[in-house]
């Protein structure tokens, strides 16, 4: 074998070694390419504000790279990771807006979401962000019918307007306990427009019938207590159980005690306005 040969050899195995370091090592290769890697490295490895440092410098030196679109993404989980939602939010938002193509599309607009509901407060304050985060998982679910969150995305739903109920219906006891029972009765029908099936619906039920007797609103009562007894279908009334039935029979009771109270009133004042 010549010598030539086993130069040419020599030579081969070592370009054969070197590629095959390259393409085994921590990027691809360099510029664009390699610089997006390196964020989403560090996103990966948990390295979330490293990342999300990076991910920016790639998308300011990389404006026209193919990559922007997953570049966007990343930087958003990154935010995300970090707690940062508005930030998130921005990401996604930009991601859905530009790239509406993407890949990523699905999982900016369920990260969106989960921004949202990360961000709302407890159900005694604002509910604006539980609102928000309600209506950007009704946007997922709309159009994702058959998505990968689907099941996820209902979950949360019920939950965040289950707060909303319970939140409406804590409002309508305060103003209970001031003695306006016509604003109490705005929030304990608000509560069951929300969720008409929360975990407090049959409470929510009973307190709006006594919130409109105290109003002097017995018409009203009497529909509010006609659509609860509309309400306890079998289902209701196996889900619920003997909170329900209790519940109804309050709201029966209360009724007629009214009714029993003003005519007992109409009694009295006839009998004072009689001559003797």
């Amino acid at each position: 074998m010549s010598q030539s040969y086993l130069r040419l050899s020599f030579v081969a195995l070592v370009l054969t070694l070197l590629v095959g370091c390259g393409s085994g090592g921590k990027f691809k290769g360099p510029g664009a390419e390699g610089d997006f890697l390196h964020g989403k490295n560090l996103y990966e490895n948990g390295r979330c504000f490293q990342a999300a440092e990076a991910l920016q410098t790639f998308l300011s030196q990389h404006p026209g790279s193919v990559l922007v679109d997953e570049a966007i993404y990343y930087l958003g989980m990154s935010r995300k990771c970090l707690g940062e939602y508005i930030l998130a939010r921005d990401e996604f938002d930009r991601l859905l807006r530009e790239f509406p193509q993407s890949e990523h599309r699905e999982d900016a607009e369920w990260n969106r979401a989960l921004c949202f509901h990360e961000s709302r407060h407890s159900a005694d304050r604002d509910p604006e962000p539980t609102e928000q985060a309600i209506r950007a998982f009704q946007a997922y679910r709309d159009h994702y019918p058959n998505g990968t969150y689907r099941a996820e995305a209902d979950r949360f739903i019920r939950d965040s307007t289950g707060r909303l109920a319970k939140k409406a219906y804590e409002n309508g006891k305060t103003y209970v306990m001031l003695r306006q029972y016509p604003a109490a009765a705005i929030y304990f029908a608000k509560s069951l427009q929300v969720q008409w099936d929360s975990e407090i619906a049959p409470k929510v039920q009973l307190a709006l019938v006594k919130a409109y007797l105290s109003s002097d609103d017995v018409d009203a009562a009497k529909e509010a207590y006609q659509a609860f007894q509309s309400w306890a279908t079998p289902e209701t009334r196996a889900r619920y159980g003997d909170e329900l039935e209790s519940a109804l029979e309050a709201a029966d009771r209360a009724i007629h005690e009214h009714e029993g109270a003003e005519s007992d009133g109409d009694s009295t004042e006839q009998a004072s306005g009689e001559g003797p």
